[in-house]
């Protein structure tokens, strides 16, 4: 059998995922050996993963692709052979695919931890925010220090990633990917959320057992039933409970509402479970409560997300968000019905993010660093739709927003920011960010101050006005642009 075979349909690599292969192939000659790949929620990071083991496999290297559950291993078998790689086995005892010999091993984090691991010249680990004690001690093992090990995840924030992995590439966020319609848009609707002052904190988010108690009220409840009726009603709906009793009662307050509403929870056995998803793309099921399931590598058509789990945790806020953002025919946008105040207590899923890795140092957490800014929304006091916070008046409702200016103050200047306006006083501070973050990125890679004007030059086509700006950290979008530019420049070198 050949390890690869030409896909009946052929699917063309997007723009951004030859972009995220030309990251890592530049991280690698860099001498980074661990790096990290930030790809969002339906961005294709399997059809990445793919691509870079066919890579390797033209070296005549062998990979093992990592995955979290027992539960992805035929997914994800299925889709390597969608893109036409057919020598394949599987880690795991008893299974029908378990072959030792093949080049392309697919192996559960757990199983690898009781077995011996197969050699190879390549290691992709998919959800590396989880962080299995297994794959840490693998990853640090002398022996597999000359091999790579890519990790792949919407969220590297877990803390001490930095201390396993050396190099955090992100290749398009979620904005950019909703904007380009390779994600679905949203629409959040965030009534008030539970009381939860009384509830402690126990390593960084609310006790569960506290937790439990606070939400899992009758009233409460019928407050999650009654607004889905009214703005999620006949939308496939994945809902997220605190714990089992809490998704049971979920799921019973639903079914007393004659709205059919299965149950998903870990103990749930993979026939079982498939049996539900079965039903449930079929359209004979419109509900699927769950506690701590259906977080990641669910494939299903949703279009609305009931979130009744309060948390301080952005990597758990951005992966039940993003279960829904997958496009799907005839969806013109998400439903996200926040019975948790996430919204309010973190921001939109958009505007999550970090551009380093966390080194483990005490206070250095994303989620910690982050919770105490105020997210930037506004909620219709009317429909409770979240909206922009300069929108003048709500798109659900119509309610009008008070007429507001957004207007900062910077040596002496004031600068109006205008939302998605590129002339004028907003363009200057687009320069004016640009320019800050090319200073920071010069002062962090060591770069002398003529790189900073000739690359704000290529950016804007003159030099620019201020001799001197104040360094600010650069966005992603900025960071995306140097590193593109550098392999542009790379290849012409190469090529020259």
């Amino acid at each position: 059998m050949s390890l690869f075979e030409t896909p009946p349909d052929p699917r063309p690599l997007r723009a951004y995922q030859e972009h995220a292969i030309e990251l890592l192939r530049e991280s690698l000659r860099e001498g980074h050996k661990r790096p990290i790949l930030q790809l969002p929620t339906g961005a294709g990071k399997t059809r990445i993963a793919a691509e870079v083991i066919k890579l390797a496999a033209e070296k005549g290297k062998a990979a093992i692709f990592v995955i979290p559950r027992k539960s992805l291993i035929e997914q994800t078998v299925a889709a390597f052979e969608r893109e036409g790689i057919r020598d394949i086995g599987v880690v795991q005892a008893r299974h029908h695919r378990t072959r030792p010999g093949a080049p392309v091993q697919i192996a559960m984090a757990q199983t690898l931890a009781r077995r011996e691991i197969p050699q190879a010249g390549l290691v992709v680990v998919d959800e590396a925010h989880l962080q299995f004690k297994s794959i840490v001690d693998w990853i640090s093992a002398p022996d597999w220090g000359a091999v790579p090990f890519i990790g792949l995840t919407a969220t590297p924030w877990a803390r001490g990633m930095g201390l396993t992995y050396d190099d955090l590439l992100q290749p398009v966020t979620i904005g950019e990917l909703i904007g380009e319609g390779f994600l679905s848009k949203f629409t959040i609707f965030a009534p008030p959320g539970p009381d939860v002052s009384g509830v402690k904190i126990t390593a960084g988010d609310f006790n569960e057992r506290d937790l439990a108690e606070a939400v899992n009220t009758r009233a409460i409840v019928g407050d999650v039933i009654a607004t889905w009726l009214e703005k999620g009603h006949g939308f496939p709906t994945l809902v997220y409970g605190v714990d089992r009793a809490h998704a049971r009662h979920l799921q019973e307050r639903f079914i007393e509402a004659r709205i059919v509403a299965d149950y998903v929870d870990c103990d749930t056995d993979l026939p079982e479970r498939e049996e539900i998803f079965q039903r449930f793309r079929e359209g004979k099921t419109n509900v699927i409560c769950n506690v701590a399931t259906l977080d990641t590598g669910i494939d299903l058509d949703v279009r609305c997300i009931v979130d009744a789990r309060p948390t301080k945790s952005r990597i758990r806020f951005v992966q039940t968000i993003g279960r829904g953002l997958r496009t799907a025919e005839g969806k013109e946008s998400l439903i996200v019905l926040d019975h948790a105040g996430n919204t309010a207590r973190l921001g939109l899923v958009t505007d999550q993010g970090c551009d380093s890795l966390d080194d483990g140092t005490p206070g250095a957490a994303y989620d910690k660093r982050a919770v105490a800014r105020a997210p930037d929304i506004h909620i219709c006091p009317e429909c409770a739709a979240v909206v922009p916070p300069r929108a003048p008046a709500c798109p659900q409702c119509g309610h009008l927003f008070p007429a507001t200016s957004d207007v900062t103050e910077s040596g002496g200047e004031l600068v109006e920011f205008h939302s998605g306006e590129r002339g004028g006083l907003g363009a200057i501070a687009d320069k004016r960010l640009w320019h800050a973050a090319l200073a920071w990125i010069a002062a962090e890679k060591s770069y002398n101050p003529g790189w900073i004007a000739n690359q704000f030059k290529y950016k804007f086509g003159h030099w620019p006005i201020a001799r001197y700006v104040e360094p600010r950290r650069p966005t992603v979008e900025i960071r995306n642009w140097v590193r593109s530019r550098q392999i542009a420049f790379a290849k012409a070198r190469h090529w020259a």
